[in-house]
């Protein structure tokens, strides 16, 4: 923690003193409030995660002020996560073959102990049947520099499994372009059918065995669930601050809940980008340690993350972003 602070401090003091000869990432992807202009992609809420769709999926009302397209993939073990967002500067809209849930900046992952079990010896990220769309308007102040900014949004999530959709909807409070606050609710479902299958079970003790299930519909797992979500930050030249608190709560009585608190700092050098943020959560699911699952409610994790941009592109490399102490790529096409 001391030694991160230390280069963080060593960077900002470097910037400035350094003769810059050349445009910054502010510059060159348009960032709202770094260089004064609207015309690029810019968020009225989650300004420093280094996801687009991480930002969209925790509140909709984040991308309202988006302007431009940006296509965006995160890469792990051969897998994409692909996101596009694009918008005119007063409305926005974003798309996703995933939620951002279990990730470092989304939800917690709402799963069996089971398959939770199995994909974290694998390090396998989690995945879900379903397709993610958001989108967002500005309500009051979108073309004002300083002042009240109040935009909305709206969230679905379709379940391709059970053909059904969930949803949900959001709104941000701005004042300035550096000061925001945000509240967003949905409703979702957990959903898995195990029926007549070969898996794999996994002990607490991290030993395996195979057992076949039967048309039995105790292995249709399904919980509903409704998440809320509290969104702060701060947004300055070179600067972000963002905090996120996702509550999640089941229908079900004998069902628990789950909640994460997130911190993450951004700073904006030139045509880089470097992140640190902090997870604590709240939940039932167990930490894999030492070869074994060890159930511990109180659960924390340190996401890390570089990105540099050049010409339309935006490269970046991320660990934890799929709390599985991974390293992860990312690309981001802008027009």
């Amino acid at each position: 923690m001391k030694l991160i602070g230390l280069l963080i401090s060593l960077i900002f003091l470097t910037s400035c003193s350094t003769f810059r000869s050349k445009p910054s990432i502010c510059e060159m992807l348009k960032m709202d409030n770094c260089n004064n202009s609207k015309r690029g992609l810019a968020r009225s809420a989650g300004a420093s995660l280094p996801s687009v769709n991480a930002a969209a999926f925790s509140n909709p009302a984040a991308i309202a002020l988006n302007r431009g397209l940006g296509i965006e993939s995160i890469h792990y073990k051969n897998e994409m996560q692909i996101g596009v967002v694009t918008g005119t500067g007063r409305v926005g809209a974003a798309v996703a073959n995933l939620p951002n849930n279990g990730t470092f900046f989304g939800q917690t992952a709402i799963e069996t102990d089971n398959s939770y079990r199995v994909r974290r010896i694998d390090r396998e990220k989690f995945q879900e049947d379903k397709l993610a769309l958001a989108a967002g308007a500005n309500l009051f102040g979108g073309k004002r520099k300083k002042g009240l900014k109040v935009d909305v949004g709206v969230q679905l999530r379709r379940h391709h499994t059970l053909e059904k959709e969930y949803g949900g909807a959001g709104a941000t409070l701005s004042y300035n372009n550096i000061i925001n606050i945000g509240l967003a609710s949905y409703k979702d479902v957990y959903y898995e059918d195990l029926r007549d299958s070969e898996i794999i079970v996994v002990n607490q003790d991290g030993s395996t065995y195979e057992f076949s299930t039967d048309n039995n519909e105790q292995y249709i797992f399904k919980s509903p669930y409704n998440v809320q979500t509290l969104t702060a930050g701060l947004k300055f030249s070179k600067l972000a601050v963002d905090y996120i608190k996702f509550t999640t709560d089941f229908e079900s009585e004998t069902d628990d809940f789950a909640e994460a608190s997130l911190y993450n700092i951004s700073y904006f050098y030139r045509m880089w980008i470097f992140s640190y943020g902090r997870r604590f959560e709240k939940s039932y699911k167990e930490i894999y340690l030492d070869q074994e699952f060890v159930g511990k409610k109180h659960k924390s994790a340190t996401f890390l993350g570089a990105q540099f941009a050049t010409g339309n592109f935006l490269f970046g490399l991320f660990h934890n972003y799929y709390l599985l102490d991974e390293w992860s790529f990312g690309i981001t096409f802008f027009l």
